[in-house]
């Protein structure tokens, strides 16, 4: 059983237009983010000096398959609040299916919301990494000396 229209008051209808206005604006930008992304890594790898017997094309596919993951992140963060923000918007301005706007806006926030954490939990893991290496290149270095 689907709810057609869920009654709102004026402060409730300010909360949800707050936050479709602020996922409009956060979409775009979080698109923006990863083309920029994206184009400066391919940019940087197309300007920098190869060494000899480098190729230059295989650097960029470099960039291209690393920063490309990074990429796909914001686009897919982009999207799904450009998604959520209008579901959102539609609960305050239809009479519609509100209940099942409702879900989509909710939904596309779980999805933003889980990636941030698959992204923090990357992040931790590598810096662990990191530390573990630097420990490790540490110990090798004071048993030789």
């Amino acid at each position: 059983m689907s709810i057609k229209h869920i009654p709102l008051t004026a402060d409730q209808e300010k909360v949800i237009n707050g936050l479709a206005l602020a996922m409009t604006i956060a979409g775009p930008l979080a698109v923006l983010a990863g083309l920029t992304e994206l184009g400066v890594g391919i940019l940087q790898q197309s300007i920098i000096d190869v060494p000899d017997g480098e190729n230059k094309m295989i650097n960029i596919a470099m960039t291209l398959g690393c920063g490309s993951l990074g990429f796909i992140f914001k686009v897919a963060l982009g999207i799904w609040l450009i998604t959520g923000a209008r579901a959102f918007k539609a609960i305050v301005t239809s009479d519609d299916d509100d209940q099942a706007y409702l879900e989509i806006g909710l939904s596309k926030l779980r999805n933003v919301f889980v990636t941030k954490v698959v992204v923090i939990f990357m992040m931790v893991i590598g810096a662990l990494a990191v530390i573990a290496l630097v420990a490790g290149v540490a110990a090798i270095f004071a048993s030789i000396s």
